[in-house]
């Protein structure tokens, strides 16, 4: 009995490591992707940092476990047993925030982004909103730019007609408008235009998908680990009880 726990400890533990390494990875790519993103989208920039931590600890504390249990040392299967349930807990608080965030991500992703766009618009001071803007233009090809604008204060404008920007305004929650800089040559039939109308929605939504298939990457993976990390804690303390047993006088 003993071995046959042991055995599906050892198989659930290195389920557990797959798991592990799998959300570091993720979690490096998010923060690396995300970088642009992270003073306005903080909370899930902070999540990804912490899944990697979550990672790591699932790695060192399956590797202990998938060792004290082949080599049989009954109180560190005790130890690394309750190691992995203390993770199994930061996990469920990580699993608890993101779905608490994906909640409220729409309502969020269209704030933030009209106080930026309101801030590109506004000021030649917020040097921040300016990059942020930029790099969400070239990223979703917001107004078809593929390249982060070096104009300061200048949202750019490839084909407006069929941008997600530009002109017509769509409601999001409620009506938003933007006004732009004011430029000369206009993109309207008779050529005149004096001040460009941003569609906020047409930022907001892009980032929001965009932000959406993260959240949901980190949920599931982070389900999957805690059922992993469960079943190799349970296993484990059951090995060292069994491998008690056996010893214990008749």
């Amino acid at each position: 009995m003993a071995k046959r726990y042991s055995t599906t400890c050892a198989v659930a533990s290195t389920l557990s490591i797959i798991i592990g390494i799998a959300l570091v990875i993720t979690g490096s790519v998010f923060v690396h992707d995300m970088s642009f993103l992270r003073d306005s989208w903080r909370e899930i920039y902070a999540i990804s940092i912490y899944s990697i931590l979550i990672g790591i600890l699932t790695i060192i504390f399956s590797i202990g476990l998938l060792y004290v249990v082949n080599r049989k040392f009954p109180a560190l299967t005790i130890v690394f047993s309750i190691l992995m349930l203390v993770v199994v807990v930061l996990t469920i608080i990580c699993l608890a925030v993101l779905r608490v965030g994906l909640d409220n991500l729409r309502r969020d992703s269209y704030t933030h982004t009209e106080y930026l766009l309101r801030n590109h618009s506004t000021s030649n001071t917020i040097v921040d909103s300016h990059s942020i803007i930029g790099h969400i233009q070239a990223t979703f090809g917001c107004c078809d730019v593929k390249k982060v604008p070096d104009e300061k204060n200048q949202l750019l404008y490839e084909n407006p007609f069929s941008s997600c920007c530009v002109i017509i305004v769509t409601d999001f929650y409620v009506n938003s408008v933007v006004a732009a800089h004011t430029h000369t040559v206009g993109f309207t039939k008779d050529g005149q235009v004096k001040q460009d109308t941003i569609n906020v929605r047409g930022f907001a939504e892009p980032v929001y998908y965009y932000l959406r298939k993260r959240y949901i990457t980190l949920m599931v993976l982070d389900s999957i680990l805690i059922v992993s990390l469960l079943i190799s804690a349970i296993l484990g303390l059951a090995s060292e009880y069994y491998a008690r047993q056996q010893y214990e006088p008749m």
